[in-house]
């Protein structure tokens, strides 16, 4: 087995077969979504990217 250390803190809000990655910068969240997407593959758990969704948020509003 491969150990794999890193700095990404990932935040996150797991449902059943749903998850929520909330990130500052669009940055901080692609360090996210690749830990997640390693840890995915490690577990042979499937990642669908394609159904996701990213919202931007300013001050508590949305950013299109």
């Amino acid at each position: 087995m491969t150990k794999h250390t890193t700095k990404t803190k990932v935040s996150h809000v797991p449902y059943v077969d749903d998850l929520q990655l909330i990130g500052k910068t669009e940055e901080e969240l692609q360090k996210q979504t690749l830990v997640f997407r390693t840890f995915s593959d490690y577990i042979h758990m499937e990642f669908g990217p394609d159904k996701c969704v990213k919202n931007a948020l300013k001050r508590g509003k949305l950013v299109q």
